[in-house]
């Protein structure tokens, strides 16, 4: 399936949305919103030929909005011989929300989960980063291009791999404030540089990193992720259950296990994949959506 949205100067707003095995991701201009209170978003196993497995998004003027909530992006990726970045969510230039999110086992040549790139307004709430994987470069979970202005709080950033370093955050400065967040077992191909974060973020409190030491055959600490005081631990372990999308932790203690909507889909024997109240994004659908933007294009022409 290969799904690419066009939008022109409206709010695009998908619901319950099932993108399996797309060629490339999506791709919008425009402002979007991905939200569901009742069931998960789910992006899963799509490809990108340089940017943005799940999703890719430029804007120039710095107000458009990228607001996602209940989702799931896993298992997206950019093919190793196109050194590309974000194997997950691509967004340049723009504002973004993300709260109540899974990005789980994205690859790329950098970035791996999510790439940011001059950003005005950046909001995580509640998001989990595990398992992603930069394949030479810097920031399996995230990568930052500075200036990325905003808050993190609640993550769990875990069991991500950098083959060079800075596994958990790269490029991420003290523009960002991050609190109550656990960044644990982030490994990289070269520990001899920063291991977990390549600089430190504002210091919001509550933030864990284990190990706080580097990768054998490294030594000694490991540079810390804020500027204030991490809680430095070596024996934190992180499982994630994809069958329902939570998390257990051994040695630390996070706030958001999970998205209570996942969780409710899962109990009705359901997965992510699978729950019959995730609506597709039907062929049919698609090819009118086209034709509308195509008639709006018409229209600015003639405008102008």
């Amino acid at each position: 399936m290969n799904l690419i949205l066009f939008t022109i100067n409206i709010l695009l707003i998908i619901n319950k949305l099932l993108l399996i095995n797309g060629l490339p991701s999506i791709l919008c201009p425009s402002s979007i919103a991905l939200r569901d209170t009742s069931n998960p978003t789910t992006v899963v196993g799509n490809q990108g030929n340089k940017y943005g497995g799940a999703f890719f998004r430029v804007a120039y003027n710095g107000s458009e909005r990228n607001d996602f909530e209940q989702i799931i992006v896993d298992n997206n990726w950019i093919p190793q011989s196109g050194n590309g970045l974000a194997g997950g969510l691509y967004i340049q230039g723009s504002m973004a929300t993300i709260k109540y999110a899974a990005i789980v086992s994205n690859s790329a040549g950098g970035g791996g989960g999510i790439f940011f790139a001059n950003q005005n307004s950046v909001t995580l709430d509640s998001v989990h980063l595990i398992g992603n994987q930069a394949y030479s470069g810097l920031g399996a979970a995230m990568f930052c291009s500075n200036p990325v202005l905003g808050t993190f709080t609640n993550l769990v950033v875990a069991n991500n791999y950098a083959g060079a370093f800075a596994a958990a955050f790269a490029g991420c400065s003290t523009t960002i404030t991050l609190s109550n967040t656990v960044i644990a077992n982030n490994t990289v191909g070269n520990p001899w540089p920063a291991n977990a974060c390549s600089s430190p973020m504002n210091d919001g409190s509550g933030v864990v990193q284990s190990p706080i030491n580097k990768q054998a055959p490294a030594s000694g600490q490991d540079a810390l992720c804020t500027n204030g005081s991490v809680i430095g631990l070596n024996n934190v372990t992180v499982v994630l259950n994809e069958t329902n999308w939570e998390i257990q932790i051994v040695g630390a203690q996070s706030s958001y296990l999970g998205p209570s909507s996942i969780s409710s889909v899962t109990n009705n024997n359901q997965t992510s994949t699978q729950s019959a109240t995730i609506t597709k994004f039907h062929y049919s659908l698609l090819i009118h959506f086209i034709s509308l933007c195509f008639i709006l294009l018409q229209q600015l022409i003639l405008n102008y």
